[in-house]
């Protein structure tokens, strides 16, 4: 399981770092191509910003999140980080608030200098700082769900959950299999429960 969790944070933090590249703007990207084939750059650390929900109601998703980044980390950095640069995270708590991610948005591009962010871990944070990082070109990457309408850009930020349509989906098809022909949905006026129980229920 510790294997299991260590290649996952690798793998998110690789994603985040070469789709960096993709994302930003050519200045920004020349910059930071130059540092990770360890051409000499200012920064002596590759720094990547994890905004994730770590104290209040949810916080137990966001310290995992947490601990699964610690961990990957650690892995990399402990044979030599990347190309000679070690990773550096900066973590902020969003407390579960869409206005305070946008303030830690903010504080990562503006004052961190951070060359992507990890999270956050609840749907109206993702809502709210998409149109930034579509603004801006920043790259994002969340183990969260937002609704289409609220990513201007569907790659961006690039979003690990799977698709809970395909997952009301699935459900759908295995009740049906099972002979079960009615059933009730019951869900909030939330966007990702609407969007659930219509999938579902199509």
């Amino acid at each position: 399981m510790r294997k299991n969790k260590i290649f996952l944070g690798i793998l998110i933090l690789l994603i985040i770092i070469f789709t960096t590249l993709i994302f930003l703007p050519e200045k920004s990207t020349t910059n930071i191509g130059a540092m990770l084939i360890g051409l000499p750059a200012q920064e002596e650390t590759i720094k990547i910003g994890a905004m994730l929900i770590l104290s209040g109601g949810g916080a137990a998703w966001g310290q995992a999140s947490q601990r699964a980044i610690d961990l990957a980390v650690e892995e990399v950095n402990n044979v030599g980080g990347i190309n000679g640069k070690k990773i550096e995270i900066i973590y902020e708590d969003t407390q579960g608030s869409a206005s305070k991610a946008v303030s830690i948005y903010n504080k990562f591009k503006d004052i961190d200098n951070v060359i992507a962010i990890i999270g956050p871990n609840l749907q109206t944070e993702v809502s709210a700082i998409a149109p930034l990082a579509e603004k801006d070109g920043f790259p994002i990457i969340t183990p969260s769900y937002a609704p289409i309408e609220n990513r201007p850009n569907p790659k961006n930020p690039l979003m690990i959950m799977l698709d809970p349509i395909i997952e009301a989906e699935q459900m759908a098809e295995y009740v049906y299999d099972q002979g079960i022909k009615t059933i009730s949905v019951l869900g909030t006026q939330d966007s990702w429960d609407e969007e659930v129980s219509t999938a579902f229920a199509n």
